[in-house]
């Protein structure tokens, strides 16, 4: 009997281990496209960090506002865009910090770095306006939350549209992401 139990119990550890194994590897391969920010140099993680804030700002104000209409509407869908932004955009800062470095070995060899250059400033431009997209659907569902009347078609109208531009700023982040992974 007491061999029996000890038996059982072995296979249930075994299935345990095995499963926890699977489980693990899981997880690596999920996380395997995204950039930790301590992945990223200094100055990428300082430009970075508004877009960072925003979107926890988005997410707390979501969060906070489960009543509200255009949090309900637009919450999850918004706040999957607005995480998967920031995701991308980590991802541009890598890419962004080996231009940087491309751009000095090119400088120290006497060359032309404008290219590498021009792709780092389209980058910083694009954080930047993922930043204010995601300001302004905080703002607009802060708003909505504030106001005791019922938003009007426009206001929803004009959380649509700003839903709309942080999904176009996540694809372009993937367009220039791909063009930069072509070229190097």
């Amino acid at each position: 009997m007491f061999a029996g139990t000890l038996s059982v119990l072995g296979i249930l550890v075994l299935g345990a281990l095995v499963i926890g194994l699977g489980a693990f590897i899981l997880l690596i391969s999920q996380r395997k496209g995204t950039v930790h920010p301590s992945e990223l140099t200094s100055e990428s993680r300082q430009i970075i960090r508004p877009l960072r804030q925003a979107v926890e700002s988005f997410e707390s104000v979501i969060k906070a506002n489960p009543n509200v209409d255009a949090a309900k509407i637009l919450g999850s869908q918004a706040q999957v865009t607005a995480r998967r932004t920031l995701e991308e955009a980590s991802r541009m800062m890598a890419n962004r910090d080996q231009l940087v470095q491309l751009a000095r070995r090119l400088e120290a060899q006497k060359l032309d770095p404008a290219s590498p250059l021009d792709t780092i400033d389209s980058i910083d431009q694009r954080i930047h306006e993922a930043t204010r997209a995601v300001d302004q659907l905080t703002l607009k569902i802060t708003q909505a939350a504030t106001q005791t009347e019922i938003p009007t078609l426009d206001n929803e109208n004009d959380l649509d549209d700003l839903v709309s531009r942080l999904q176009n700023i996540s694809q372009s982040f993937d367009e220039v992401n791909q063009s930069i992974n072509q070229t190097s």
